[in-house]
């Protein structure tokens, strides 16, 4: 939508710009997700904050469906900050439903994912195709449709998950709720100071700056937060030994997981490209718009997701180990660089266009990666996280994408400047050695872990 021409209904953005609106949506995405976690384990509870955190995007998603600029970053807001109370609500409640050390939480986690991935797929198609086709605010609309009928279905479930999301009796208290809420009514003062001040500085031509600006100065900000969090929350108190121990194997796993994501954001601006100007988009005779070609992800999760929900119970805690699962994800995430760098080879010896077949693969050894290591690694800051804190946690899980935005809106917007073989070999480059690195530290993770 943002670089599709003006005439064709899109907003004709540079390739640059986009890539930095984007790599910021992503990055502030992630980084509202550790409040979000917060109020829905501490004012909230899950249940709740799941529900409204799905009103908001609903809201947001009608935003964008209105024919004006300002209603599609209205729309993109909204959505953040739906987004910050849907994502670590669900994920927090999934593990509620298996007992402590169950082995089959993994598996559980993999479903769970693959649920996301269903919406994720019919969503691209349906979406994308009303949006390259028809109009692009009727694919916005259809979003909504999409979220109103999730929110329908997730109430109507309210009697099958029990007690699972609502707030302990000691939550309910009200001196420790009036304080609670007195701590999130100041935070919201300051964001929406912050975010008041940006607007009018550039509005009003105070203090102009364009979005690649923006994103430099959060990431500036954003590289040391997950750092200060993590000493903020090791230095307090009331952790016995065990719980020190589970959240320095969190921080590891995070620390890897960073660059994982941002190897699947560019799925939204480096690869999103490539489909756009270098990529033959005819399968089986029918020409697919760009925006099609990510929903491969989705229908590969899906297709994969019995596969190893079945090898993950099978296995059991005799299985691969968690840092072992990384290693495995990182090392197919690699693969599938080295492929795309092959195919952009062969168009620098005179090919005209890449093949269809390339990208599929590429994303297929994404995938097999991807569920090596996304579902896995919810699993584990879920099953890692002290009780008092889950939604937390697994905000910290979901703050890598802040920092993963961050770097592949920098690879994104180096689409004309850097060649692509040089970028994608960094990032063949970078995955690989992080993985052989897991590889090294597994027995110390698993130590922390156990």
């Amino acid at each position: 939508f943002m670089i599709a021409p003006v005439e064709k209904g899109g907003m004709g953005m540079p390739h640059l710009e986009a890539a930095s609106v984007f790599g910021l949506y992503s990055c502030v995405s992630g980084l509202m997700i550790l409040p979000g976690g917060w109020i829905s384990d501490i004012i909230m509870g899950q249940r709740r904050a799941l529900f409204w955190g799905g009103v908001i995007i609903l809201a947001g998603h009608l935003s964008m469906a209105l024919p004006h600029v300002w209603f599609f970053y209205l729309g993109m807001g909204l959505i953040i900050l739906g987004t910050a109370l849907l994502k670590p609500s669900s994920a927090g409640m999934v593990v509620k439903l298996y007992p402590p050390g169950d082995p089959r939480q993994d598996a559980g986690y993999t479903i769970y994912y693959m649920c996301i991935n269903v919406g994720a797929l019919l969503g691209a198609l349906v979406c994308g195709y009303l949006g390259q086709n028809v109009s692009w605010h009727l694919g916005f609309g259809a979003a909504a449709a999409g979220m109103f009928l999730g929110i329908v279905v997730y109430r109507a479930g309210y009697r099958f998950i029990g007690d699972i999301g609502h707030l302990t009796a000691e939550e309910l208290e009200p001196v420790y709720r009036r304080r609670n809420i007195k701590r999130f009514l100041v935070g919201v003062c300051i964001v929406g100071a912050v975010v008041s001040a940006l607007v009018l500085c550039n509005t009003t031509g105070l203090f102009p700056f364009t979005f690649a600006q923006l994103n430099r100065a959060i990431g500036a900000v954003l590289i040391p937060l997950p750092v200060v969090y993590f000493i903020y929350v090791l230095r307090l108190k009331h952790w016995s030994s065990k719980e020190r121990r589970n959240l320095g194997a969190i921080g590891l796993l995070f620390f890897f997981a960073i660059f994982f994501a941002a190897a699947g954001d560019l799925r939204g601006s480096l690869y999103a490209f490539v489909c756009e100007d270098l990529l033959d988009r005819n399968v089986f005779g029918m020409q697919f718009p760009a925006s099609w070609f990510p929903s491969f992800n989705s229908l590969f999760v899906i297709m994969l997701t019995p596969v190893f929900a079945w090898l993950w119970a099978k296995l059991g805690k005799e299985g691969i180990s968690t840092p072992g699962k990384f290693a495995w994800g990182m090392f197919f995430c690699a693969s599938s660089f080295g492929l795309i760098i092959a195919g952009l080879l062969m168009l620098n010896e005179g090919h005209e266009k890449l093949g269809p077949q390339w990208m599929i693969v590429n994303i297929f050894l994404f995938t097999v990666g991807e569920m090596f290591l996304q579902p896995v690694g919810i699993s584990a800051f879920a099953r890692l996280a002290p009780k008092s804190m889950s939604a937390q946690v697994i905000g910290i899980w979901y703050l890598r994408g802040s920092l993963a935005g961050l770097i592949a809106g920098y690879s994104g917007g180096a689409y004309k400047s850097i060649p692509l073989v040089t970028n994608f070999g960094i990032w063949f480059v970078g995955t690989t050695l992080i993985g052989v690195l897991i590889l090294i530290l597994t027995p110390y993770i698993k130590r922390l872990m156990n």
